[in-house]
């Protein structure tokens, strides 16, 4: 439309997700125990590192240094699985 080449941040941030949704279902058939126990975490961790870096190709403006309001909630949202990846899973009791 107004002549500015851009980057497909869609596709790229679409196929980052398809590939994180195939791992963690292969992860859910092979493991379903730590998959239950820790994926939310990954997906977390994945999908704050894949929009972190997928930041620096949009025009928004910068808020701390290079970083956007974005780069920041991304950081928030990495930060946030990497604590909640080293908590120890908490083991349910067996039903008698």
């Amino acid at each position: 439309g107004d002549g500015v080449p851009r980057w497909p941040v869609a596709l790229i941030e679409s196929g980052v997700m398809a590939a994180t949704a195939a791992g963690l279902l292969l992860w859910l058939r092979l493991r379903p125990e730590g998959m239950l126990a820790r994926g939310f975490a990954v997906f977390c961790l994945v999908y704050g590192m894949e929009r972190f870096i997928l930041e620096f190709l949009k025009p928004y403006a910068p808020l701390a240094g290079p970083f956007n309001l974005f780069h920041l909630l991304c950081a928030a949202l990495v930060a946030y699985a990497a604590v909640q990846l080293r908590r120890p899973v908490r083991r349910e009791p067996a039903l008698a």
